[in-house]
């Protein structure tokens, strides 16, 4: 069984083909990048693939399951992190990932523990109890990536991972994210889809 598999998907928006005929499949235990120009679809198809759109056409299936019919399914099997900022601006860092670690179902006596560790592994731990509105963009997208290893998901999407990041921060966190999905592998078989139209994946 694939981690994803994609046939002849498509999406369209009234005239506009976001998305045209596109079949992928992703093999269990690795990390996969999706490569291609600024609005060539990879973030719609990545949407896709996280059930926040529906495809025009076509048919994806996470670890076995549709993601049109058994869409609560495979969000129990997924942590998605969109390209644009999510964290709450009223909340430090420390709190956001125990606030989505809480929606994970991962229990209060471990969530801050887990959180402070996440955060050590993102460079973060000084500015754990600042507010993120005080965050410079690639310390907010550095968090949102944290949120991406809360709860064991076995499959993490990650739409432009590096955005925001200056040169020498992106190779810190590519090499972060490379060495968590190692880890997952060894631990708890994590799967993790991204895109870039940059060349560092």
């Amino acid at each position: 069984m694939y981690a994803v598999e994609a046939e002849d998907v498509s999406k369209r928006y009234g005239d506009v083909i976001a998305v045209d005929g596109v079949s992928l499949t992703v093999d269990r235990d690795m990390l996969y990048a999706i490569m291609g120009p600024n609005g060539s679809g990879k973030s719609t198809l990545l949407s896709m693939i996280a059930t926040v759109n529906r495809p025009s056409g076509g048919v994806i299936r996470v670890m076995g399951h549709d993601v049109v019919g058994e869409t609560d399914e495979v969000r129990r099997l997924i942590n998605y992190i969109p390209e644009f900022n999510f964290s709450s601006q009223h909340l430090t860092g420390l709190e956001n990932l125990v606030f989505y670690a809480a929606l994970l179902g991962i229990p209060r006596s471990e969530a801050r523990d887990i959180a402070q560790e996440l955060l050590r592994r993102v460079g973060l731990n000084e500015a754990a109890n600042r507010l993120v509105s005080t965050y410079s963009r690639g310390m907010r997208r550095r968090l949102e990536l944290a949120t991406a290893f809360l709860g064991d998901r076995p499959l993490i999407i990650l739409d432009e991972p590096s955005g925001g990041l200056d040169p020498s921060m992106r190779r810190v966190v590519m090499g972060w994210l490379l060495e968590e999905v190692r880890e997952g592998e060894r631990e708890r078989s994590n799967h993790t889809v991204g895109n870039s139209h940059r060349g560092e994946c």
